[in-house]
């Protein structure tokens, strides 16, 4: 079923090109960033204390958003990730502090937007902003012919409007290629295979997680 609209930046083009096809808001925002100080930092292969800082800071994200549990990731789940070879951290830094990072994805020639985190009282020096920028560089450096940055509240839509001047709908299809053990999961929880949201075991399991 049709899901959403995702925000894409086309990197087909030169970064001056799509540095003018930004918002003013962004540009500005990247020049505040500069100016103050912040610095940008790729890192493919973060090292354990970069994995831990970053975990901390996502964290401490989750907590203020007041987000569900199954968004809470644990530092062993975050260390799985980062060792992928697909998943590449980009972090901004100002006075040896890191403030805002975000985790990415390269698949098939798309840099995938996956996991943000930001200190709220540095805000004002716009990281987000910044490494949003980095990675544009980073996917066209990369030979990546496109950056998707994802979907979200209608707040979240409009700031990644801002660095994408894409938009394309998407669509999730929903199949199940066990349904005999579908089924029996779906009994042992006292649950309907056929109704309510799916998979119907999901809402179980965030109860479940969010007991521990």
């Amino acid at each position: 079923h049709l899901h959403a609209e995702h925000v894409y930046v086309d990197l087909s083009r030169s970064h001056e090109e799509i540095w003018r096809q930004y918002a003013g808001a962004q540009r500005r925002a990247v020049r505040k960033a500069q100016k103050e100080g912040v610095t940008d930092e790729v890192l493919e292969e973060p090292s354990t204390e970069e994995v831990e800082e970053f975990h901390t800071l996502y964290s401490e994200t989750m907590s203020r958003l007041d987000a569900e549990a199954h968004y809470h990731f644990k530092l062993q789940t975050l260390k799985g990730l980062l060792d992928l070879p697909e998943m590449v951290l980009i972090r901004a830094r100002h006075r040896d502090q890191s403030i805002a990072a975000a985790c990415f994805i390269r698949s098939s020639g798309t840099l995938f937007y996956f996991l943000g985190a930001n200190r709220w009282e540095a805000r004002q020096l716009r990281p987000n902003n910044l490494i949003f920028d980095r990675a544009v560089r980073y996917g066209l450096e990369t030979g990546c012919s496109r950056l998707h940055l994802g979907g979200g509240s209608e707040s979240l839509t409009r700031f990644k409007s801002q660095i994408g001047g894409g938009r394309r709908a998407y669509s999730i299809l929903n199949r199940v290629h066990r349904p005999d053990d579908y089924r029996e999961i779906c009994r042992a929880l006292d649950l309907s295979a056929e109704d309510g949201e799916f998979p119907a075991y999901r809402q179980s399991l965030r109860r479940i997680l969010a007991e521990k």
